[in-house]
């Protein structure tokens, strides 16, 4: 089968395993979206840098040190590919209203979540979701075998 490509429209609703919630109902569903491989490579570029220190090793090569912002890409994964949610409760256990800014993103005007909204999702679900959201830009095993 042909490689197919990226459906960016698409989304699928995904819950935490940190939820505990037995009530499937009452659980926080997040919906996440696909990024675009501008989008993973501009987050990748974001938050890499490399570092040659010109005196060379003894084996005569330059060492070479690469260093990602892990948070700094995970927290960008989830402000460009979270596209809503449901039973997310704010501290006064009330839901939490999903909503997007307006914002400059690598030269066009694009909807993105807001920090301030971003800064309530406790770090393993940022962790988790940014995993999800990341992934849906690569190719399965599923798909080489098709």
């Amino acid at each position: 089968m042909a490689i197919k490509a990226l459906d960016l429209t698409k989304t699928k609703v995904v819950s935490s395993k940190y939820d505990t919630e037995k009530d499937e109902t009452k659980k926080t569903k997040f919906k996440v979206g696909v990024l675009s491989f501008r989008d993973v490579g501009r987050i990748r570029d974001l938050v890499t840098s490399i570092t040659v220190n010109a005196a060379q090793e003894e084996d005569g090569t330059d060492e070479v040190l690469t260093n990602i912002e892990r948070s700094k890409m995970q927290f960008e994964a989830c402000r460009r590919g979270i596209r809503g949610w449901e039973n997310f409760m704010g501290p006064d256990d009330k839901p939490v209203k999903f909503k997007t800014q307006t914002r400059e993103v690598d030269g066009a005007s694009r909807e993105v979540v807001p920090d301030d909204l971003l800064n309530m999702i406790p770090l393993q679900v940022i962790v988790e979701l940014s995993d999800i959201v990341m992934s849906d830009n690569d190719i399965t095993e599923e798909d080489v075998k098709n």
